[in-house]
């Protein structure tokens, strides 16, 4: 039987226990570095200025779930519930997190560095990244149709690999959708 928490505010932890389910709950300057997070369902969860970088994430539901200030470097695929798959992004440190085959609709990456990150096989459609960085971050085959690029920078979208009707770019951005191409832009 899963352990409960409900409208809870954790600051400074350092473990969590698998097997639990923690709703409307904040964590607060927490530290899971390298943590095995497992088995564990979050409902309408609040992590602000949490380390998750390196965290291994297994069997886990994010359910209006929102990171603000946080880093999850380096995360890899987390197995993450399909299912009622609802997160927000806000200033947060995401290089070289490797998302795939994840149903992210209309989640938002507000202000965060997706440097190098892995887009793969995902479904993003009306996603925001407003004011995230994207440089050398692999997207590929994923979903992004009505998804919003406008104010986001460094971007190398290929059009042949991506689904993006409706999607929303700025002109100063058009280059990152033919670098693919290898052609010469001037001004």
């Amino acid at each position: 039987m899963k352990a409960f928490t409900e409208n809870e505010k954790f600051t400074g932890l350092t473990t969590l226990k698998a097997n639990s389910t923690f709703e409307d709950c904040e964590f607060r300057q927490c530290n899971f570095q390298s943590c095995k997070i497992t088995d564990i369902n979050f409902i309408n969860v609040h992590f602000i200025d949490c380390d998750l970088s390196l965290a291994v994430f297994r069997h886990v539901k994010w359910q209006q779930v929102s990171f603000t200030n946080c880093k999850l470097m380096g995360v890899k695929q987390p197995e993450i519930s399909k299912m009622l798959l609802s997160v927000k992004f806000i200033n947060c440190n995401l290089m070289m997190m490797h998302l795939e085959g994840l149903a992210l609709q209309r989640a938002v990456f507000k202000s965060c560095n997706l440097k190098e990150a892995i887009l793969i096989d995902c479904d993003l459609r009306e996603s925001n990244f407003e004011d995230s960085h994207l440089a050398g971050a692999l997207i590929h085959n994923c979903d992004l149709r009505k998804a919003d690029f406008q104010w986001a920078t460094a971007y190398q979208i290929d059009p042949g690999h991506n689904q993006l009707k409706g999607a929303v770019f700025s002109e100063s951005g058009l280059s990152g959708l033919l670098q693919h191409l290898d052609i010469k832009i001037n001004p």
